[in-house]
């Protein structure tokens, strides 16, 4: 039996089933100040992570981009938009019950630029 997909455009951490959550930050107008893409708060169980960022609008511009845990920044990636698109990072675990937040700035431009985030993650298990 076919079953729909849990909407996961927005700010916000969804569950999709089977042990898999999944944010998708959408279109996000991003300047030479840091911009969240996500942020909420992980569930009660423990996920292992994987984030892609992706330019919606090539420009030439320099981006960078972070991931905060409990306001402690874990990743800082510089990512230049002329010469990749997508920029997946390895995986990460999020502790249960952490605050998570996902940001983006364009280091070239006060121009706005969109950009987004996504994250797939799973379920710790024993």
């Amino acid at each position: 039996m076919a079953t729909e997909a849990t909407a996961i455009t927005g700010k916000s951490l969804s569950y999709q089933g089977g042990g898999y959550w999944g944010a998708w930050s959408g279109p996000v107008g991003t300047t030479d100040t840091e911009t969240s893409l996500l942020e909420f708060t992980s569930p009660r169980v423990a996920l292992v992570t994987k984030v892609r960022f992706y330019f919606v609008q090539a420009s030439g511009d320099d981006f960078f981009y972070r991931v905060y845990l409990n306001d402690l920044q874990i990743l800082n990636l510089a990512s230049q938009s002329t010469s990749v698109i997508y920029q997946n990072v390895g995986e990460f675990i999020i502790p249960a019950l952490t605050e998570v937040k996902v940001t983006a700035d364009n280091d070239s431009s006060s121009s706005s630029v969109l950009q987004a985030a996504i994250l797939v993650c799973r379920e710790v298990t024993k």
